[in-house]
């Protein structure tokens, strides 16, 4: 039995073999096929008036390029004609034949009903409009906290803290002191009573506790304060037995009757959205759904991401939503008639869009297209492409292929 020598030159061999080969095809030197004429005519005829033939293909073994007409030395198929234009558009000649072999098939570009829906994940947020800090406004010490622990519910006219403070006692004995005066003839006690009621509303008591203490006739030196509204404390930060200063934010609390959803939406998504534009809310484990509106489109693009926030405001009469709980946020874009193609259709090439257009002679050219929005499997066409255009939908990627190799890397 024979056997080749070790190091035998296989690789080289192969090379010789498909060197061969192309010769045989007339593939034309590396640096480019030269121009190609015919005395028959009849390529010529084939190509188009007015055009030079570059070279002869194989349509299934496009790496074969002849300088005469023939066949391929692979597969025995017909050669058929490049022409010069076609190799600077990147246009690619394909007969009815052979779209029919290689499954190549075209539809007309046409107006159709056009809507998606754009997801957005969200998550809830307190409504500011629904949230309340509670401030001391005269120096003291913080006597006791009946209630309102973070987190706690808390209702409105609740008793949050008591507190003394000599500026509050100052305040009632000068009440006491002006309203013993009324009734007795001294010049001006009843202005000077009421601008201590009035200074008693000023340093955080409500009209009816001002009464109660006249009612009372003494000092309270542990002067209770009340929660202005119903909700659940969001923070606190009273200790008992702290010094508090004028200004200083005790509670913090707030209502969940009505939250926000915060999301982000992409920038090229925006244009499409509206305030007070009706959204669907979907919920983790909850059906049906819930429905809301979009309350505020904010102003500032996040440059890391590039996408801008929305809120949402949502009725949540129910306390089922909760702060940082995930949700979707849906919303119905478009409508109306678009002129539209099959995505399959559209070719992604860096920053271009591109489809292959049904020309004259069966040919198929690349058309830089600019795309819309996006439904059930269509794609809109903002410009670039008319209704009734034919364009390929399937075998699209092989002809992008094709176009490529006998463009030398071309258009697509």
């Amino acid at each position: 039995m024979n056997r080749l020598p070790p190091r035998f030159p296989v690789r080289r061999t192969a090379l010789l073999l498909a060197l061969a080969l192309a010769g045989a095809c007339g593939v034309p030197p590396a640096d480019g096929p030269a121009p190609a004429t015919t005395s028959t005519g009849t390529a010529e005829a084939e190509a188009g008036p007015g055009d030079t033939i570059a070279y002869y293909t194989c349509p299934m073994h496009t790496s074969i390029r002849a300088a005469e007409p023939g066949s391929c030395p692979i597969c025995g198929m017909t050669l058929t004609p490049v022409t010069q234009a076609e190799l600077q558009s990147g246009a690619v000649r394909v007969d009815a034949d052979r779209r029919a072999k290689f499954g190549i098939e075209l539809v007309a570009a046409a107006l159709r009903p056009m809507a998606s829906v754009l997801r957005v994940p969200a998550v809830v947020t307190w409504d500011p409009d629904r949230v309340q800090d509670v401030s001391v406004r005269a120096s003291g010490w913080v006597e006791s906290l009946p209630g309102g622990a973070p987190g706690e519910e808390v209702r409105a006219g609740q008793v949050l803290f008591t507190l003394y403070s000599p500026e509050l006692v100052a305040s009632q004995d000068d009440l006491f002191q002006a309203s013993a005066q009324v009734g007795t003839g001294v010049p001006g006690a009843e202005a000077r009573r009421d601008a201590a009621r009035t200074r008693l509303q000023r340093l955080g008591l409500t009209t009816a506790q001002v009464a109660r203490i006249e009612a009372v006739g003494h000092t309270v030196e542990q002067v209770p304060f009340l929660s202005p509204r119903s909700g659940f404390v969001i923070a606190r930060t009273a200790v008992e037995g702290a010094m508090v200063t004028s200004g200083q934010t005790l509670f913090r609390i707030g209502d969940l009757r009505e939250v926000w959803l915060e999301g982000a939406v992409p920038e090229g998504r925006l244009a499409a959205l509206t305030r007070g534009q009706e959204v669907t809310v979907r919920l983790p484990g909850e059906d049906p759904s819930r429905p809301g509106s979009v309350a505020q489109i904010l102003p500032q693009v996040d440059p890391a991401t590039r996408t801008a926030r929305i809120r949402v405001r949502l009725d949540n009469a129910d306390g089922a939503l909760r702060p940082d709980q995930w949700a979707t946020v849906e919303i119905a874009l478009g409508g109306g008639e678009r002129l539209a193609v099959p995505e399959s259709a559209v070719l992604y090439t860096g920053p271009r869009r591109l489809v292959f257009v049904e020309g004259q002679g069966d040919l198929l050219e690349p058309r830089q297209v600019h795309i819309g929005m996006k439904a059930d499997g269509y794609v809109e066409i903002v410009d670039g492409l008319a209704a009734g255009e034919r364009v390929v939908r399937a075998g699209t990627f092989l002809v992008a292929a094709d176009s490529r190799l006998k463009g030398g890397g071309g258009t697509p």
